[in-house]
């Protein structure tokens, strides 16, 4: 199954949406964030064009990791990597997951576009900003997370992620250090060594 666009939805209700965005610009990633219902966030990456479901899910879990909102309050849409809709039979049909669509109720909706400074795009303008951050199938291809600093040093990608973003108390963190704490320790066991390195990354 194919796509032309796909979603990371942050659930989350006190999300401060510029902080977000600024990340997002920061790292560069093609991302047009949305308001949503809840007051989230929904970051769209749109293809001028069409590109296998599974592509898009595998890199959209990837920016949702990396920018650290993955988790049990962020769905990636497309949900599926295939749908199937030829059987005649509506109970037949493998579909996929819906998500909410913006610019509800136009001309008094919360959810729509935002700007980097965290303003509403109006819907008149939509295309136009779309259009500075949508992507060719091509560049779709050549989209990745960099995490070239860190590659080099053997880091999995959930100690980078806690590095690159911190994690707050009452979020994860003493799960977080208890994983860095065993990526030290298999990077170099010497009861010399990992404490010390465990404390520099803390």
């Amino acid at each position: 199954s194919t796509c032309s666009w796909g979603v990371i939805d942050v659930d989350v209700y006190n999300l401060n949406h510029k902080e977000l965005i600024k990340t997002v610009r920061e790292r560069k990633y093609p991302l047009v964030p949305y308001r949503s219902k809840s007051n989230g966030l929904h970051l769209v990456l749109h293809v001028d064009g069409a590109v296998p479901a599974f592509k898009m899910r595998r890199l959209l879990n990837d920016y949702a990791a990396d920018l650290g909102v993955a988790g049990t309050t962020t769905d990636i849409f497309p949900a599926q990597d295939q749908v199937d809709l030829t059987p005649e039979k509506w109970e037949d049909k493998s579909k996929g997951n819906f998500v909410n669509l913006p610019y509800q109720h136009a001309a008094r909706t919360t959810r729509m576009a935002l700007y980097d400074n965290g303003m509403g795009v109006p819907l008149n303008d939509l295309y136009k900003f779309v259009k500075e951050h949508r992507v060719t199938p091509k560049q779709f291809d050549e989209l990745k997370v960099d995490q070239q600093e860190f590659d080099k040093l053997g880091y999995p990608p959930c100690v980078v992620s806690f590095l690159k973003n911190g994690v707050k108390e009452g979020e994860g963190r003493n799960d977080a250090m208890f994983n860095v704490a065993v990526m030290c320790k298999k990077i170099n066991p010497d009861e010399d060594y990992w404490p010390e390195h465990f404390r520099e990354l803390k």
